[in-house]
C-alpha cells in the first residue's frame, strides 16, 4: 500500500484590504467549507489557483456569476454601520457583434466615386 499527501497544494487564499480587488476566470465555489460552514470561491488568475471566502452579500452576488466567466472581484470595505463586508462584482461581457456589415475602409467615398469614360482608340 502507498499514501499519497492530498491537499498540499491548496490554492492561495486572497485576504483583501479595503479598495483591492481581484480579476480572473471563475472556475467553482464549494460550500459549507471550515467552521463556520462558508462558502469558497475559486478563480483563475494568470494561470494560478486563487481562493477566497463568501459571505452573505457576496454569495447572493456571485449567484448571478456563471463558470468560465471572467470576473473582477472588489472588496469596498466594511459597512461599519451595518456591520458586513461590502464586495462590487463585475462580469467581463464580449461585445455584441453587430449584424450589419461595415463599410471597407477602403471604400470610396460619394464625392470620390466618379463613373469611369470609356474611351476606344480608332
Amino acid at each position: 500500500m502507498t499514501f499519497e499527501k492530498v491537499g498540499e497544494d491548496l490554492p492561495a487564499l486572497w485576504e483583501p484590504k479595503d479598495g483591492e480587488s481581484i480579476t480572473g476566470v471563475y472556475k467553482a465555489v464549494q460550500h459549507n467549507v471550515g467552521k463556520n460552514k462558508s462558502n469558497m470561491y475559486t478563480i483563475e488568475v494568470d494561470g494560478e489557483l486563487k481562493n477566497f471566502w463568501g459571505s452573505t452579500v457576496l454569495d447572493g452576488k456571485m449567484l448571478s456569476v456563471k463558470a468560465e466567466e471572467t470576473i473582477r472581484v472588489t472588496y469596498d470595505g466594511k459597512d461599519e454601520e451595518k456591520d458586513y463586508k461590502k464586495y462590487t462584482i463585475e462580469v467581463d461581457k464580449p461585445e455584441e457583434e453587430t449584424t450589419e456589415e461595415a463599410p471597407a475602409e477602403d471604400a470610396a467615398t460619394d464625392e470620390e466615386a466618379k463613373p469611369v469614360e470609356e474611351t476606344t482608340e480608332e
